[in-house]
């Protein structure tokens, strides 16, 4: 897959009770896959990655990379399927140079666990729509 980052990534960082730590996009983050052109809104949340915390001192979430952000967009909007994502944010590693060592542990975990999140989004019927919605009333 051919990764491209058409924008900065610009996030604000918030501690959400029952929730842990965030991350809020304060400008929309472009990005495309294989020369097809994602968007992932302004005000769109994440966690990086969610990866348990005694697993940090190894594989810390926030030195993975901006790869976390298109995967969990993708799952949340369900624009394409769940390995497609996988398989994005796979090939998003390897375009920053995350050491395999690192990359295929994530992904494996994504692969494997990844569709209990999958499920949970398509089950409350997340879609793009529903994104820009919850960006209009936040602006």
């Amino acid at each position: 897959m051919k990764i491209e980052y058409c924008t900065e990534l610009d996030v604000r960082f918030h501690t959400v009770a029952n929730k842990g730590r965030r991350f809020e996009l304060i400008k929309p983050f472009l990005f495309s896959v294989d020369d097809e052109d994602f968007e992932v809104p302004v005000c769109f949340w994440t966690d990086f990655a969610s990866i348990p915390r005694f697993i940090w001192p190894f594989i810390n979430p926030y030195e993975i990379g901006k790869g976390p952000i298109p995967h969990d967009f993708g799952y949340y909007s369900g624009l394409k399927d769940k390995e497609y994502w996988d398989r994005v944010l796979h090939a998003c590693m390897e375009y920053e140079g995350i050491t395999s060592w690192k990359l295929s542990p994530v992904y494996k975990a994504v692969s494997w666990f990844g569709s209990f999140t999958w499920e949970k989004y398509r089950k409350q019927g997340a879609t793009v729509n529903q994104l820009l919605k919850v960006k209009e009333r936040r602006l």
